[in-house]
């Protein structure tokens, strides 16, 4: 075990976490009056150990140093209890970053409610809430979208989803994760089924995806075009590029939540 740790909530886990100190460096190897330093440590929750990267800044810069020297020498004096040393540094940047609620750009307002709320208890750990809160994402987003020619029929989420996968309004591959999102929603919604954090990380991203297809892309288009619709500003296309990297930044398993719902 690291003789130094600090508590801080995990980017992976999500859980508040006791991180143990792998090693504290500073390209000024040899200068006491070192001012920042590169942290890197272990989630300590037995289901996790993920990595935690920090670039730091001193506030007591002697236990830093000290800390910074004990550690990369090994030169550990015997003491009963692991040693807290956050009073000692603030930290400037985290690698991975602390989550927070990522909402796509151009949802209507009660969506974009739905969505961060999703989003929110997602990250508090809710994981029962926020599957509904997805489910009901994507239902408020798709019933607007083709309504039925006869507005007091009641359409089911993943009879909706098939009918606008086969006019077109999504593509056959978006479809195929739109009726996971309901399947995956609907356990939680009806059955009171709690998912893990995998399953429900996967959740986030299919419905933010397909969100994304059904209302961000077509909105994007319009205002690259010159004419976006009432009530918003033409977009800052230098920021695109960003948006784009930040819509497109995950890797969805298919396959395995193809398996869940078999």
């Amino acid at each position: 075990m690291s003789q130094f740790s600090f508590r801080q909530k995990c980017p992976h886990c999500r859980s508040d976490s006791t991180f143990q100190i792998s090693s504290i460096f500073t390209p000024a190897a040899r200068q006491e009056g070192a001012k920042y330093y590169s942290v890197s440590a272990i989630c300590g929750h037995y289901t996790c150990y993920g990595p935690l990267a920090l670039r730091t800044v001193a506030i007591d810069h002697d236990r830093m140093w000290q800390a910074a020297n004990i550690l990369r020498y090994n030169n550990i004096p015997h003491a009963p209890h692991t040693q807290d040393i956050s009073p000692y540094f603030r930290i400037l940047e985290q690698w991975p970053p602390e989550p927070a609620p990522d909402i796509p750009d151009f949802l209507s307002d009660k969506v974009a409610n739905v969505f961060q709320q999703a989003e929110e208890t997602r990250l508090g750990k809710q994981n029962l809430l926020s599957a509904i809160g997805y489910r009901s994402a994507l239902d408020l987003a798709t019933k607007d979208i083709s309504p039925l020619p006869d507005p007091t029929k009641i359409e089911m989420l993943g009879a909706r989803l098939g009918r606008l996968s086969k006019e077109g309004h999504l593509t056959q591959s978006l479809g195929e994760w739109a009726e996971h999102i309901g399947f995956l929603g609907n356990a939680s919604t009806h059955d009171g089924d709690q998912l893990t954090n995998s399953e429900l990380d996967e959740l986030a991203m299919l419905t933010k995806m397909t969100l994304i297809y059904l209302c961000t892309l077509p909105e994007t288009i319009k205002r690259l075009r010159g004419t976006p619709t009432i009530g918003y500003s033409d977009i800052d296309q230098e920021s695109l590029a960003a948006r784009f990297r930040r819509w497109i930044g995950f890797k969805p398993r298919l396959t395995k939540l193809g398996k869940s719902s078999s």
